[in-house]
């Protein structure tokens, strides 16, 4: 089985009186635990109603009438760490500046997306491991592999010494396995007709105002960047504090991407963008 054929066939059976049975419609999807990262995804039944959330209510992903159906739903986890030294300790040093990531796109992994980057910031960008230790030096332990990690380092000055510090992003996906996912892109193609924006909380919201873009670069090096709007999609009933919900109709493959700038605020906190997808095109097996 492919990996988008594992995420179209994640969810439970549900029962529609007497003995008949459906699964795998076209639905939103209503998930539980979204920030802790468990890997638990339950398919709601089109037809039926969920009450819309109000401030006062825990939200729950895919329970808003609005969103539109979707034949699969996954979510991406991204967490900028806190810096370390080679060895993986931490280290007391701060970098107050944005730095950037990449999802998907895996044409440019081979190059650690060297061309579709355009942090120009104080830290020096090291490249992308994709499970691989790219720097034998870097150490970061407790931390699962089966995502990407982007990873810049700072030249830090302390007395009469000098040592790098290390400043990691991790990417994960917590229903399938990230650089399995990737692979798959290579040459499958899937559509993002919505996406679900959460920070931990009100205190990490500066995040929604940083750079979110779709890009494409293609295999002459050609760049293309569509920044998408993300505060302009806030509603009157949406969680302005720590989610914002975005309508998208944006196709994914080898060449496009999604590019975000991380801010500082976000050291050692999760972001969780949760994606509806509404087409495949599934050619890995």
């Amino acid at each position: 089985m492919g990996v988008l054929e594992e995420l179209l066939n994640q969810g439970e059976t549900f029962s529609f009186g007497g003995d008949a049975e459906q699964e795998n419609f076209r639905m939103p999807v209503r998930r539980a635990g979204i920030a802790s990262g468990r890997p638990m995804v339950t398919q709601v039944p089109q037809q039926t109603i969920i009450p819309q959330a109000s401030p006062q209510t825990p939200f729950v992903a895919g329970q808003r009438a609005g969103v539109p159906t979707a034949k699969a739903q996954f979510d991406i986890t991204i967490k900028r760490l806190s810096p370390v030294n080679a060895s993986g300790q931490s280290i007391d040093t701060t970098l107050n500046e944005d730095l950037q990531v990449i999802l998907f796109q895996s044409s440019q992994i081979k190059g650690h997306y060297k061309k579709s980057l355009s942090y120009s910031g104080n830290a020096t960008y090291v490249g992308v491991d994709g499970g691989n230790i790219i720097n034998p030096f870097v150490q970061l332990p407790n931390y699962r592999f089966d995502g990407h990690r982007f990873i810049y380092y700072t030249r830090v000055q302390r007395d009469n010494t000098s040592y790098f510090a290390y400043h990691t992003i991790l990417i994960t996906c917590p229903q399938i396995d990230y650089t399995s996912l990737l692979s798959a892109l290579e040459s499958d193609i899937i559509r993002i007709n919505y996406i679900k924006y959460f920070v931990p909380s009100a205190t990490e919201s500066v995040q929604f105002n940083k750079r979110f873009e779709f890009i494409e670069t293609s295999q002459f090096g050609k760049k293309s960047n569509d920044a998408v709007p993300v505060l302009s999609n806030i509603k009157s009933n949406d969680f302005k504090d720590r989610l914002i919900e975005i309508p998208v109709n944006f196709y994914v493959d080898k060449t496009k991407g999604l590019l975000l700038d991380i801010a500082p605020e976000l050291i050692d906190k999760e972001i969780v963008l949760s994606l509806f997808v509404d087409y495949t095109n599934r050619q890995s097996i």
